[in-house]
């Protein structure tokens, strides 16, 4: 499971919850008032434990020959954008984020930011920024904003819109939850695209 270091609206900005001063846990993780929304009530809650449980044990193999992906040894989901939307809907796993990849330099910037306006509720219902114990090679961190549902563009692009607003007018790439969950990357299947959305 991910290791969350979570703060609140008080202590956001405190030098100790910056993401370069953060060394206990892999993510700093905010949450916005959006996120106590009513949630989807109609899934198969069996299936969502069953994609979630095996994306944390590890159990969940891509095989780009078949074009398709094994979770455990009891689903087979086609490699495709309708497959993996029907699965997703399904088990309501319909979570997704706009990413954002600041350097060291300008991480804690960044995410004084994100951070207010994820509590203000202009953003989507949560974002989460990689530690200092998660820096890559590159050197540089990940900022994921949330949206519930990468389905409902309307939002996605709200949010996105929001971003540009707040100065982050680069190209986005939006990645849906799912598609981390099954392992769909540019290396594994490279008939599909690692992101969803892109402005």
């Amino acid at each position: 499971m991910p290791d969350f270091h979570l703060v609140c609206d008080e202590c956001y900005s405190k030098d100790e919850n910056m993401p370069t001063r953060v060394t206990s846990s892999d993510w700093v993780r905010i949450v916005s008032p959006r996120e106590k929304e009513t949630l989807i009530a109609d899934v198969d809650r069996e299936l969502r434990d069953l994609i979630l449980s095996s994306f944390y044990e590890n159990k969940i193999i891509p095989d780009p020959q078949r074009g398709v992906v094994a979770v455990r040894d009891k689903l087979l989901i086609q490699a495709n954008e309708a497959a993996i939307d029907a699965i997703a809907k399904k088990s309501g796993l319909l979570a997704g984020k706009w990413l954002l990849y600041p350097p060291k330099e300008t991480v804690d910037h960044t995410w004084k930011v994100i951070a207010p306006s994820t509590l203000r509720g202009e953003l989507g219902v949560d974002a989460k920024v990689s530690t200092a114990s998660e820096i890559p090679a590159d050197g540089k961190h990940v900022i994921c904003v949330y949206t519930r549902n990468y389905l409902d563009l309307e939002d996605v692009k709200r949010v996105r819109d929001k971003l540009r607003e707040l100065g982050f007018t680069q190209r986005l790439y939006y990645k849906p939850d799912m598609y981390t969950y099954l392992k769909i990357y540019r290396n594994t299947f490279p008939g599909i695209r690692a992101s969803r959305y892109s402005e």
